[in-house]
């Protein structure tokens, strides 16, 4: 009885305070009432007009799937709007300017605060699926349906809800005006609405099909399991980031999420290597790890692209409270300054990311040499994607530092970065259209090479392409990172501990 107790002593005071609030408010609350008493009706009126009004029960061998791709429409579509909703609105009104000093009064912290409203919306899913779950479980005896595919549907609706209400807590948590919270929404909206039809479409092949018969293969497993790996990943990503969001300015916001990111991209990585070196024959259809390989790098450069314009937005000059973290170990210091918060230690993880994630993708398809030609292709397109983005980025960093005078924020970097990008990848496209409208299309390569995914339209029509475009990309980096060799000699003398530090001029502390 004493173990008994013990345990229930640490998880009292161990369980998230923001999960027990969450939870309360939602039990007392109408919402959540209302919401599994309509479930209740919905799926009590469907399973009795399809057993009292279809005729065709009797003989069809597909009725039991019929009625449960019913119920599971209703069971997703309804849960993918009503929780992500109900948990973005709710983190949102706690993060308006009329109470927003309620997050920085507490002693909880941030990341207690997102993954409470996380668990507490999971809480409300499963809470839905218990509702639903025995009248979906009835459709087994219908016929056309067996109960590994029922569950293993259900279990897909969970995971894809998860990652509603993940992406939802992102965009609440983010200190954003409201136009621009709901231009976020919005997209947001449309990504469910395509995660919503691709599991549905998903859930039917599944059902035609069968699972419980496929359980004893790998050919279902592994690519199962690397779907659920890379979904949670991405989950635990935006939540992360929602927790750095959270988190006021002085601290060291970047530090948890390139800890969780490194973690991540190593996991996933070394998955995807072990699958791709198996041995696959080339041609098999079963030859999904060098796609899942492939699929992993090319997401990887594109998020780590985003990373490189997000690392040049953030300080170049750090406060007390970061100093005070700083190693005295000379050897220490550059870790510290790869993982913390500060646009050169920033651009430096990134840097280190992309050439780890061209590294994993050469070494992971490098044993089959019939593929080699359209690796070198592939790896040329991404380092001229990321260099030319990273040259973006210090361009804006030079204007920055000796236009502005480093008088403005360092967001003006981002906003610098973005808006070069546009008009060198829109701006001479058009000039070569009106210079000769007759002729000019994307065979005329000279015009693309300001352009980041010009690597792609140069491989295609023309031979050898990308790896010109790579080769101009990486001069032109060069020349951007000798000229903002001064901004960052002076992040390097700063990482030092708060007592050796120079004096540095207050209006530069962000």
């Amino acid at each position: 009885m004493s173990v008994f107790g013990n345990a229930v002593r640490f998880l009292d005071d161990h369980i998230n305070p923001v999960l027990v609030k969450e939870l309360r408010q939602a039990v007392q609350s109408n919402f959540v009432t209302v919401l599994l008493l309509v479930y209740l009706l919905i799926d009590i009126l469907a399973m009795m007009l399809a057993v009292l009004f279809d005729h065709s029960l009797t003989s069809s061998l597909h009725a039991g799937g019929d009625v449960f791709m019913t119920l599971d429409t209703i069971l997703l579509g309804t849960c993918l709007l009503f929780v992500p909703t109900y948990a973005g609105i709710r983190l949102a009104a706690e993060r308006a300017d009329q109470n927003v000093d309620l997050m920085f009064i507490t002693t909880i912290q941030p990341g207690a605060v997102i993954w409470g409203k996380a668990l507490t919306a999971l809480a409300i899913a499963l809470l839905v699926v218990s509702v639903c779950a025995p009248f979906m479980m009835m459709t087994f005896l219908l016929r056309g349906i067996d109960v590994p595919t029922i569950c293993f549907v259900v279990a897909m609706d969970l995971v894809v809800v998860g990652a509603g209400v993940a992406g939802a807590l992102f965009i609440a948590a983010l200190p954003i005006r409201w136009p621009i919270r709901l231009l976020l929404a919005l997209a947001l909206l449309v990504g469910m609405v395509t995660a919503f039809s691709l599991a549905i479409s998903g859930a039917g092949g599944l059902i035609l099909w069968g699972v419980g018969s496929r359980m004893a293969s790998w050919h279902f497993w592994i690519p199962t399991l690397m779907f659920l790996g890379f979904i949670l990943a991405a989950c635990g990503l935006l939540l992360f980031l929602a927790c750095a969001a959270l988190a006021p300015q002085a601290s060291d916001r970047a530090r948890p999420v390139r800890l969780y990111a490194t973690l991540a991209w190593a996991l996933t990585g070394a998955a995807c290597v072990v699958v791709a070196r198996a041995h696959w024959p080339l041609g098999d259809p079963s030859d999904f790890g060098r796609s899942f390989l492939r699929a992993w790098a090319n997401g990887a450069i594109g998020l780590l692209a985003i990373g490189l314009v997000i690392a040049g937005c953030e300080r170049d000059v750090w406060g007390l409270r970061l100093r005070r973290t700083v190693p005295r170990a000379p050897a220490l210091r550059p870790f510290w300054l790869v993982f913390s918060s500060g646009a050169l230690g920033g651009l430096l993880w990134t840097g280190l990311m992309i050439a780890g994630t061209l590294a994993t993708l050469w070494f992971g398809m490098h044993p089959h040499r019939k593929l080699m030609p359209h690796l070198v292709r592939e790896i040329h397109i991404d380092v001229g994607l990321v260099c030319t983005v990273l040259s973006y980025v210090l361009v804006g960093t030079l204007l920055r530092d000796y236009v502005f005078r480093r008088k403005v924020n360092t967001m003006l970097v981002g906003a610098l970065a973005m808006l070069l990008m546009a008009a060198g990848s829109l701006i001479p496209m058009l000039i070569a259209a009106f210079h000769n409208p007759d002729s000019w299309g994307l065979t005329d390569t000279r015009w693309l090479f300001l352009n980041p995914m010009a690597g792609i339209a140069l491989e295609t029509h023309r031979h050898g392409g990308a790896a010109v475009y790579s080769m101009v990309a990486v001069i032109w980096c060069g020349i951007m990172v000798l000229l903002n060799l001064p901004w960052a000699v002076r992040q390097l003398r700063a990482c030092r501990p708060a007592a050796e530090n120079v004096p540095l001029e207050s209006r530069h502390q962000i």
